[in-house]
């Protein structure tokens, strides 16, 4: 059992989603565990699957149901959010009234070289959590030159700042039945 899962929305190797999970996963307290949530093996949803559900559908809502709260970081891929997180959340959050994220505060990152952050992505991710019902904490871009100083191994004063802030939020959750 983790405090927090963490979901990479981007499934490249040298992915700056990922790198910057790594970063918030250290921000955490010693004390809060952190657990990385493979989605690059899920199959594609569909509601046929719901009943027999495959091993890495289980793998994926028991570590969801199992965490007190989600990170998720995606890139932004055409003004929205990659296929591959789009499925883990679909699968996430069926059947219906079962989702796995239901209630659970959730903080929203994303990383692009736009100095538009990701916006479209995070605002769309942040209805989508909403809908499935996630709570979702807040969230928090990088674009620019945060991301170029990101891609170069470090953040800049204002990034960590923001991204501190956000995790913060999210530790201050309270935890709901």
């Amino acid at each position: 059992m983790s405090d927090v899962a963490l979901i990479s929305g981007s499934l490249r190797q040298q992915s700056l989603n990922t790198a910057l999970l790594r970063r918030a996963a250290g921000l955490f307290p010693h004390d809060v565990e952190t657990e990385f949530v493979r989605i690059d093996d899920l199959p594609l949803y569909s509601p046929d699957g719901e009943l027999a559900q495959p091993a890495a559908v289980e793998r994926l809502r028991a570590q969801l149901a199992a965490a007190a709260a989600v990170v998720v970081s995606t890139p932004e891929y055409n003004g929205s959010v990659t296929g591959a997180l789009r499925n883990a959340l679909d699968w996430a959050s069926r059947p219906y009234g079962q989702s796995c994220l239901a209630g659970k505060p959730v903080a929203v990152i994303a990383v692009v070289p736009s100095p538009r952050a990701a916006e479209w992505a995070r605002l769309e991710l942040v209805r989508s959590l909403e809908v499935i019902g996630a709570r979702p904490v807040g969230h928090f871009g990088l674009g620019g030159e945060d991301t170029a100083a990101l891609a170069a191994g470090t953040l800049t004063e204002g990034a960590a700042a923001g991204l501190r802030d956000l995790l913060a939020g999210l530790a201050l959750q309270p935890a709901r039945a």
